[in-house]
């Protein structure tokens, strides 16, 4: 029996953070996070979802000709063995898959991609992955965050949006010009003004 698995939403928009901004991509976001942020642009506490089969799920992403996928939510690796289906089925449809986690679960099996993007006061434990995102909350805070960076290839910062303004930005860029391995990564879907 196909496993089912809660889906807020799926869309076709581009990537617009980080290594892979710009790029064309499926978004599939699934309901449910073990943590509770009060900055979250994504809150689905009060909303499960809708609950859809892998096939479902295929039936409309696998036949695009869009290839790249991204996996996000809420938090996608709360749901284990069926999130794990779902990364495979896509990859045997020939997808590339990523997956955009807070670190709180390790990941024990194969996306093409794993983006970590700590959460204040959480507990990561995915400690590599192929992009570290670290939200400017403040200096301390991401200062906090070098010991994390080595098991990551690409290094970014992201300043924190509010009601259509980036904060903390000449912080931002004084912290890029002293570690120059990080760069910055804003949202490129909300300068656009696309989902």
């Amino acid at each position: 029996m196909d496993k089912l698995i809660p889906v807020l939403e799926m869309f076709l928009s581009i990537q617009g953070e980080g290594y892979w901004s710009g790029m064309p991509a499926w978004f599939i976001r699934l309901a449910g996070c073990n943590l509770n942020c009060d900055f979250c642009d994504t809150p689905t506490k009060n909303n499960p979802g809708k609950m859809m089969s892998i096939n479902d799920i295929l039936a409309e992403v696998g036949i695009s000709k869009i290839y790249h996928v991204v996996i996000t939510g809420g938090e996608p690796t709360i749901h284990k063995a069926k999130l794990a289906e779902l990364v495979f089925a896509l990859q045997c449809f020939g997808k590339f898959v990523a997956i955009e986690t807070n670190g709180t679960s390790n990941i024990w099996f194969n996306p093409d991609w794993i983006t970590v993007s700590p959460k204040p006061h959480s507990n990561v434990v995915q400690l590599c992955g192929n992009e570290l995102k670290v939200l400017f909350l403040n200096r301390e805070y991401v200062d906090g965050m070098h010991h994390l960076a080595e098991g990551f290839e690409h290094l970014y910062v992201q300043p924190v949006e509010r009601d259509g303004v980036f904060l903390n930005i000449p912080d931002i860029m004084d912290f890029v010009k002293e570690n120059p391995k990080w760069r910055v990564s804003v949202q490129l879907h909300k300068i656009l003004v696309v989902r």
